[in-house]
């Protein structure tokens, strides 16, 4: 809103200067005399004089005089002229700036008002047991918690992961993305959505044992692509790498933080 009055004010400005600049144009030529009247009348009554000599004497004085610019009734055109192009100039340079003005309102606004989500890993499972409804869990798996904050719905929500069983905990690059979930819609502060896979260990209990011991790590990556109610796409990336200290399960963040980052 502020932009638009301010848009308004500077076109305002811009009418009064440009009535101010023709009311100059119309006084200059009011004052100006023609270019092709003698501004003396009386200069035609007086004698000519026919001396040869006289005349060579003046004709080097009148050839400098008509030279100079200000001798020309023409003069206040290249005046006219630089104080438009100086109001030209002004108003494209007002005009660019009420311009990038309202798209940065407009692009705080929907920065503020669309979804954002968020994801981490809820919890890993690497040996088999049953919940608290008495289900039987297949091991290995890993559970996510994918959380909307923002204040609108999102739509087309995806899950790619990507994962890799390592001896050391450096950051590897990580295979191709896999889709392991997928959800048409995902309101504002409704409860978080907790889609899971089961990774692919290799050599079962070996490489479970390792990851139960801490000797081995799995490193976790992927994002998670929507839309908002704006029709802007948007995604956010995760990389998450599992630990054991003191006796426990962690997942920390893990890579370079463009892996770990939102648009």
């Amino acid at each position: 809103m502020w932009a638009t009055r301010r848009f308004y004010s500077l076109c305002y400005g811009l009418v009064i200067m440009l009535k101010g600049l023709v009311l100059f144009i119309a006084l200059c030529g009011a004052v100006m005399p023609l270019g092709g009247q003698n501004a003396n009348p009386h200069l035609d009554s007086k004698p000519q004089v026919s001396t040869t000599s006289i005349q060579e004497q003046q004709e080097p004085k009148s050839k400098s005089t008509s030279t100079r610019w200000y001798a020309s009734s023409d003069w206040w055109l290249v005046v006219v002229g630089a104080l438009t192009a100086s109001v030209i100039c002004w108003q494209s340079l007002e005009t660019r700036r009420a311009a990038q003005a309202s798209r940065d309102s407009i692009t705080l606004v929907l920065s503020k008002e669309r979804a954002r989500l968020a994801i981490r890993v809820w919890r890993n499972l690497w040996l088999n047991q049953r919940d608290t409804i008495g289900e039987r869990l297949i091991a290995p798996a890993v559970e996510f918690s994918v959380t909307n904050f923002g204040p609108t719905h999102a739509f087309n929500v995806r899950l790619f992961v990507s994962y890799l069983l390592t001896e050391s905990d450096a950051p590897v690059s990580l295979p191709g993305l896999e889709e392991i979930s997928m959800l048409s819609t995902m309101k504002a502060n409704e409860k978080d959505v907790r889609p899971s896979f089961r990774p692919n260990v290799g050599d079962g209990l070996g490489n479970l044992g390792a990851l139960v011991a801490g000797t081995k790590f799995l490193q976790l990556g992927g994002k998670l692509t929507y839309t908002d109610v704006f029709g802007e796409e948007r995604e956010t990336c995760f990389r998450f790498i599992h630990k054991i200290r003191n006796g426990r399960s962690e997942w920390k963040l893990h890579g370079l933080p463009n892996e770990n980052e939102a648009t």
